[in-house]
């Protein structure tokens, strides 16, 4: 082997080599600017799969299954072990020799661009049509190179037997029993609605399902917060007569701090009284703070709770006068609200009609 043709074989793989990591940073880049990346991606959680190697085990065979591809067009292109010279003359021989280098150039245009298809793409279906379009552009290569070298073509082999494998794996969405025939599959994520409920991703771009709409009483009030990007109505009032809200509507705040209730305390502490309380199927941390002054008993409020990503706080405060001030009925009447007053109701569905901008 003369110098020439052992750098044309070194070019060869060196060129392969690079297409491949070509073909990992472009399925890198589609992945970061789509809607499903690749690390929610349908072959990382896909549980319909027969088998699911790991994503590395995938690196690591292309590196030398690119290597093989390197050294089988580096032979046709350097004319090393060319069989058929004994048969046909140069002429037709270096046409065959540029029909195969062509068809090998197809071959490496649908490898640099599978990576992207088997890993970000969210239609399985199409992903197993282009895992079939590549096998079979193979199986064309292997046979021109066969017709010019069979050790050229003996290389390919591994790289057909890999193919054959993806298509193996991801041979059960054609099963007409699955929920994946002409659709795609979505990543096992669900967001936490406002009213309690859950939903999933699903449709051609894999985004949540909208949470159900809160019911608002048409006679509420919409706030919008321009520095938390919230929406919420609330009611005019409290609809108590005794018992006044100092700051109203409740203030807001968001936090993408992890939520969590840690119950206990008093509420004549100053860290407060925190427990959970449920309203309309959903669980809110509740925490309040009492103080009396002559005349009065406020009492801060600070309802917590998660909204999609983030956690949302909502804080007020109530004065509460005291019914011994009062004469009768009022002093009654004050008593008797005071008793059966709660917050809770009304701050639930304040904080059920929240929504993100």
């Amino acid at each position: 082997m003369n110098v020439r043709v052992f750098i044309k074989l070194i070019f060869a793989v060196v060129v392969t080599e690079c297409a491949g990591m070509f073909g990992a940073f472009l399925a890198a880049i589609v992945s970061a600017i789509s809607a499903n990346p690749s690390n929610d991606s349908w072959y990382v959680t896909a549980k319909e799969l027969i088998v699911n190697p790991p994503v590395w085990s995938f690196e690591t065979i292309l590196v030398v299954l690119y290597a093989f591809l390197g050294l089988a067009s580096g032979i046709i292109w350097a004319g090393l072990h060319r069989d058929a010279y004994r048969n046909m003359g140069a002429g037709r021989v270096q046409r065959r020799i540029k029909g195969a280098l062509a068809v090998f150039s197809v071959l490496m245009i649908l490898s640099i661009l599978w990576p992207t298809i088997f890993f970000v793409s969210t239609r399985l279906f199409f992903v197993f049509a282009y895992i079939l379009v590549l096998f079979f552009a193979i199986a064309a290569t292997i046979f021109v190179f066969s017709r010019i070298s069979k050790v050229a073509a003996l290389l390919l082999v591994p790289y057909f037997i890999y193919v054959a494998f993806l298509g193996f794996v991801n041979r059960p969405i054609l099963n007409p029993v699955t929920k994946l025939v002409g659709q795609h599959a979505c990543t096992e994520e669900a967001r936490v609605c406002a009213d309690g409920s859950t939903v999933v991703r699903s449709g051609p771009q894999c985004e949540f399902a909208a949470c159900p709409e809160a019911t608002i009483d048409t006679a509420w009030k919409k706030f919008t917060s321009t520095k938390t990007n919230v929406l919420f109505y609330y009611p005019e009032s409290i609809g108590a007569t005794y018992i006044r809200a100092v700051e109203w509507p409740p203030l807001l705040t968001t936090s993408r701090e992890p939520f969590s209730c840690i119950e206990g305390g008093l509420e004549t502490y100053r860290a407060g009284k925190t427990e959970k309380k449920t309203v309309e199927r959903r669980t809110y941390c509740v925490t309040k703070t009492s103080q009396e002054t002559d005349g009065s008993v406020f009492t801060d409020y600070v309802y917590r709770t998660e909204l999609a990503d983030i956690v949302i706080s909502f804080a007020t405060t109530l004065q509460a006068v005291h019914c011994s001030n009062s004469v009768e009925p009022q002093k009654t009447e004050c008593e008797n609200e005071r008793a059966t007053f709660t917050l809770d109701d009304i701050m639930g569905r304040v904080m059920q009609s929240a929504l993100l901008r």
